[in-house]
């Protein structure tokens, strides 16, 4: 048996009992932290410390004669029932459970809470901090990063963050923006999770992967000057800006032009990390609020020629064209409202010079200091619009010319259909090129509904080159087609068809023709002349010598009838002669009048006269009757 502890020890074990219960009332007086006992079964508090009281604004008798769930905001009572049942019920521990409690004011404070149950005593020791400052520095951080998140995602500059990892030996994506994606063509899902060095293999010897080590350990933000960067995938000049943030993770901020990425500072705020990049951006960016510029990067005070001080001191529309004052200003009060706008649209800015400047801007909105905005990012299109106006003279030109053509130009597909035409088809089959432009050629020239024997169309698609053929009109006009086969790309031929009117040539081949052989005639008739009239001669020669020898008179008249027939074809030569020295006949002008008066003197008596003749110009034939 032990001995029973005598007084003194027993007086001293009180003592230090007291003095330990007296430390532990003072802990729980004095501590920062709210502490509390609670009864798990009726979830009341049993016990509170001054800090309760303090932090909620409630009389420690107010706490206590109320069940806890009293006090939790509306939203946090079934998860902190479950915590209630499933765990302090069961014995188990709570550690940093989350939920908001209410003041005695109304408002609430968010606590993390600590809790150890005792099921023995039915009750849990729990410990609660207040942590409503932290929650609004997580959400308005939370808020920073989602705003500038949206410029990332919007801007020029590829970014990638990375995580270090076996002490600064490897680097590995966690974060990748959709300008790296375009810059590097590859995707984000390629890259997250994966080593720099293995999907850059180049990296480490350009020495930027020593870069991301010297940052790394040091904290230090380095700028890699202009290099060029070469793999079995990509090639290209980059210019890299490399930093840490305050998490560990190294940020890269690099572009495939000559720009250098440069921050004048640490980046130690998510704003400040994301200024730097926006600063150093190849276009404007502009936030505009309540009509007001907020906030404009460099690129902005280059284009316009204002300071950053001039762009922000009065309404952003004194910048625009009075021409486009009012739709810019819908344009952003509608993207305030989230109606349906444009994505992009273009306007005249006006620069400090007074020269205009056409630009073109990519809105979208945000929310800046706690009211909406929105982020523009505009680019200077001068210089293509400038680009375009020479294209437009230069189609101005080239269609002037196109129709100044005399022939009738026009180009088909393969399917026989006019794509363009120039107007000399006015001219040629009375139609504007308005009419025939989508019609089918052989419909328009032939009147027909498939194309017409020996098509030079049909011809130039087999034989890929050109074609020619000359054909009648029904109104009596030659023309001549002359299709070339064109390729305007792959498996899309068309052709370019030349009409050409040929009809006074024709008409002169004809009388050349003509003419040859009037002039052929003429010398046939001239030779058949001459021989004919030695022969005439020999032959009247013996008649007039037989007349001298005649006796009998009866005989004298068929002598009489022989030199008559004689005459006859004397005459007859005589015209061959004068037709063998005149068979080519000259067209002359003479005038109607003229000739009717002609043709009526040879008509004499005649009180009725009937004339008909054809007429041949560049119109159809007709035909005319006239009466007297």
């Amino acid at each position: 048996m032990s001995e029973k502890p005598t007084y003194e020890e027993l007086k001293k074990t009180v003592f230090e009992l007291k003095q330990g219960k007296d430390d532990l009332n003072q802990i729980f007086s004095m501590s920062l932290d709210m502490i509390c006992i609670v009864d798990i079964d009726t979830t009341t508090f049993l016990k509170v410390n001054p800090a309760f009281t303090e932090i909620l604004g409630f009389s420690e008798s107010e706490l206590l004669e109320r069940p806890f769930f009293d006090f939790v905001h509306h939203d946090d009572i079934v998860p902190t029932k479950a915590v209630v049942e499933k765990k302090l019920r069961a014995g188990t521990k709570v550690i940093a459970f989350e939920n908001r409690v209410r003041c005695k004011d109304g408002s609430y404070r968010w606590l993390s809470w600590t809790s150890h149950p005792v099921l023995e005593q039915k009750k849990a020791y729990a410990i609660a901090r207040d942590i409503t400052a932290l929650k609004k520095a997580t959400d308005a951080l939370d808020e920073s990063k989602g705003k500038y998140k949206v410029l990332i995602d919007n801007m020029n500059c590829g970014v990638a963050v990375y995580e270090a990892r076996n002490d600064g030996e490897d680097f590995i994506f966690v974060d990748f923006n959709k300008a790296g994606e375009k810059i590097d063509n590859i995707s984000k899902e390629d890259l997250i999770g994966k080593s720099v060095a293995k999907i850059f293999p180049s990296v480490k010897q350009a020495g930027l992967f020593d870069v991301f080590k010297r940052v790394w350990e040091t904290g230090n933000p380095e700028s890699f000057p202009i290099s060029f960067y070469k793999n079995e995938r990509l090639s290209g000049w980059r210019v890299n800006y490399v930093y840490k943030l305050p998490c560990g993770e190294i940020v890269s901020v690099y572009s495939d032009e000559t720009l250098r990425m440069q921050a004048e500072e640490a980046l130690k705020k998510s704003e400040d990390k994301y200024r730097g990049i926006i600063e150093n951006a190849n276009e404007s960016i502009i936030i505009a609020q309540d009509g007001m510029i907020k906030f404009v990067n460099p690129k902005s005070c280059e284009i316009s020629g204002f300071s950053i001080q001039e762009l922000m001191s009065k309404p952003f529309v004194e910048f625009v064209h009075p021409d486009d004052q009012a739709m810019v200003m819908q344009q952003h009060i509608k993207r305030l409202k989230s109606e349906e706008i444009f994505g992009k649209y273009e306007f005249i800015l006006v620069a400090k010079d007074g020269n205009f400047k056409w630009v073109e801007n990519n809105g979208i909105l945000i929310e800046w200091e706690g009211k909406p905005a929105t982020l523009n990012f505009i680019t200077d299109r001068t210089d293509q619009k400038r680009d375009q106006k020479e294209i437009k003279n230069a189609k101005e030109q080239w269609e002037a010319t196109f129709n100044a053509i005399p022939d009738w130009v026009s180009i088909t597909n393969k399917d026989y259909k006019i794509i363009q035409s120039n107007k000399a088809s006015k001219k040629i089959i009375g139609l504007s090129h308005e009419q025939i432009v989508g019609k089918l050629c052989y419909k328009i020239v032939h009147e027909l509904d498939h194309p017409i024997m020996e098509c030079p169309q049909v011809k130039a698609f087999k034989s890929n080159r050109r074609e020619t053929m000359e054909f009648k009109t029904g109104y009596n006009r030659w023309l001549e087609v002359t299709v070339d086969p064109i390729e305007t790309g792959p498996n899309n031929k068309r052709f370019v068809h030349i009409v050409r009117d040929i009809t006074v040539a024709k008409d002169r081949e004809n009388e050349l023709i003509l003419a040859r052989k009037a002039k052929a005639f003429s010398v046939l008739s001239g030779g058949i002349a001459h021989d004919y009239n030695n022969l005439l001669t020999i032959i009247w020669g013996n008649i007039s010598l037989l007349r001298e020898e005649m006796t009998d008179p009866q005989q004298a008249e068929f002598f009489d009838e022989a030199e008559k027939a004689c005459r006859q074809a004397r005459d007859l030569t005589h015209q061959f002669i004068t037709l063998s020295h005149g068979a080519i006949l000259k067209k002359t002008l003479s005038p109607v009048e003229d000739i009717l008066n002609l043709v009526i003197k040879k008509a004499g008596e005649t009180k009725i006269l009937k004339l008909r003749w054809i007429l041949k110009t560049n119109f159809p034939q007709q035909k005319s009757i006239l009466s007297f």
